[in-house]
C-alpha cells in the first residue's frame, strides 16, 4: 500500500515543494519493495527501501524541487504494482505594482518647476505646468531615482518602492553660479601700439531677451580687466566684443570659457 502526500500542492513560481511516501507492507512475508516517483511521466528518483515486516510502515522522501512555469503537474509513486498520484498546480504570483508621484518646486520661491526631467532605472517622465509628475507600474523594490532641470541643481537619492502609490516631493536649487575673470591688452594689429579707452564687452545670454553683460575699458597701456562675473550656464558660452574709436567693432560669439 503506497499513499503520496505533498508538502505545498499549490505552489508559486520557484517555491521549494517537498513531496514523500508512506509505504505499508500489506503482504503475509516480509519484502523490499521497489519504489520510484514521477513528475510529468518522467522518472526523478529511486529511493533504495529496506526490508519491511508485514503491517510495517515507512516513509520515504523525495527530492525537494521547484518548477518555474505555470501549469499543472502530475507527481506519481509506484511500489510494485501499487501506485498513488496527485497533481500540483503551480501559480504565478502577479505581485501588485507601485507608482511614484509628486511636485517638484523652486526652493527659493516655492514655485512648480515645469519640465523637470524624472528618471527610475531608465523609466523617465517630465513635471507638466503645476510640476507634477508621475511613473507607473513599478515593480515594489528599491530604485535609484534623478532629477535633473538645465540650470539647477540634479538631484538623486535611492527610493524603496512598496505597491499602490508612493509620494516623492523634491524642491530643487539653481546651480551656483561660476565667478570668473578675464584680462588682457588691446593692441593696434600693425603697429603694437596700445588702444586706450577700447571697450570690452562679454554677454552671456540665459534666455530668450535676458542676459548677463559685463563691461570694461582699457587704460593707458592698452590693458583691461573685468572681474567676479557671475556665470549661470554650463558650459560657458559668452559674445566677446571690442570696440574703439577709429577701428570699429570686433565681435566673436558663441566663445567657450574655461
Amino acid at each position: 500500500c503506497v499513499v503520496l502526500n505533498v508538502s505545498n500542492p499549490t505552489p508559486a513560481i520557484g517555491e521549494i515543494i517537498a513531496w514523500y511516501a508512506d509505504i505499508t507492507n500489506i503482504g503475509n512475508a516480509p519484502g523490499a519493495p521497489t519504489v520510484n516517483f514521477y513528475r510529468d511521466g518522467v522518472l526523478i528518483s529511486s529511493p533504495t527501501i529496506p526490508t519491511l515486516d508485514p503491517n510495517e510502515v515507512w516513509q520515504t522522501y523525495a527530492s525537494s524541487f521547484s518548477l518555474s512555469t505555470p501549469g499543472i503537474y502530475t507527481l506519481r509513486v509506484e511500489v510494485d504494482a501499487a501506485y498513488d498520484e496527485l497533481t500540483i498546480e503551480v501559480i504565478e504570483v502577479v505581485p501588485e505594482l507601485g507608482n511614484i508621484y509628486g511636485v517638484v518646486t523652486f526652493r527659493e520661491t516655492g514655485a512648480p518647476l515645469e519640465g523637470v526631467k524624472a528618471s527610475v532605472d531608465g523609466i523617465t517622465t517630465y513635471s507638466n505646468y503645476n510640476g507634477a509628475y508621475r511613473i507607473e507600474n513599478l515593480t515594489p523594490r528599491t530604485y535609484t531615482m534623478t532629477l535633473e532641470k538645465e540650470g539647477y541643481e540634479t538631484l538623486w537619492d535611492t527610493v524603496k518602492i512598496v505597491a499602490g502609490d508612493n509620494e516623492i516631493n523634491a524642491e530643487m536649487t539653481l546651480v551656483p553660479a561660476v565667478i570668473a575673470s578675464l584680462h588682457g591688452y588691446i593692441t593696434d594689429s600693425e603697429t603694437g601700439d596700445a588702444i586706450v579707452s577700447a571697450e570690452v564687452t562679454i554677454v552671456e545670454h540665459i534666455g530668450v531677451m535676458e542676459a548677463n553683460v559685463y563691461r570694461a575699458f582699457s587704460v593707458t597701456d592698452g590693458f583691461y580687466s573685468l572681474e567676479n562675473m557671475a556665470f549661470e550656464n554650463r558650459p560657458i558660452i559668452v559674445d566677446i566684443s571690442v570696440e574703439a574709436g577709429g577701428y570699429g567693432l570686433i565681435k566673436e560669439t558663441n566663445v567657450g570659457l574655461a
